[in-house]
């Protein structure tokens, strides 16, 4: 392995990745139970040449990050690879593509398709909106606010829902499913 090529690459991921924030996917369009949340990368400090993201993880290469120990919540591995010109992330049985890649979403009607490749959609609000969800039976919405904590989920919530700007919203369903998403301006406060 040429170290020289490996540092550049940790100090390019520190630069370009730290603290950015990714959106979930599931790999194969499945909708699965599982603790839902936003993955959020950054180095270890005082090791150089880690990185957390799910677990501390040894760089090994400029694509790979391998386990670094043999703590259970630290037994997986970590991938970069290249997807729509972008630098998303394998991670277990899980794809994360970053939250720059969500589609924007402004006061607007939209439908929204699961492609082919069966992951989930993503948008990003561009200002607060009033988010109304159409989705079809058995698929889920997922909205995230600023700050990653879940303040929607259509498993456990219904109606209308108050989304600030910047929030991430994941639609989640199978292959060909539409949503029909509208977003309307917020009443003016009182």
């Amino acid at each position: 392995m040429d170290q020289r090529r490996t540092l550049r690459r940790i100090t390019t991921f520190r630069k370009d990745h730290e603290n950015e924030r990714a959106a979930f996917v599931f790999d194969d369009g499945r909708i699965v139970e599982v603790v839902v949340e936003l993955a959020v990368s950054n180095t270890v400090p005082g090791l150089p040449g880690y990185v957390n993201f799910g677990g501390s993880k040894l760089v090994e290469s400029p694509t790979f990050a391998g386990m670094s120990s043999t703590v259970i919540r630290d037994l997986s591995e970590l991938n970069l690879i290249e997807k729509n010109g972008q630098t998303w992330a394998r991670f277990s049985d899980m794809l994360y593509s970053p939250a720059t890649a969500a589609s924007p979403l402004n006061v607007e009607q939209k439908s929204v398709t699961i492609g082919t490749d069966g992951y989930n959609e993503w948008l990003k609000a561009g200002q607060d909106v009033v988010l109304d969800v159409k989705k079809p039976s058995g698929d889920r919405v997922l909205v995230f606010s600023p700050d990653g904590s879940t303040i929607y989920d259509s498993v456990l919530d219904s109606g209308k829902v108050f989304v600030p700007a910047g929030s991430l919203i994941e639609l989640g369903g199978s292959t060909g499913h539409v949503f029909t998403v509208t977003a309307t301006t917020p009443p003016p406060a009182k």
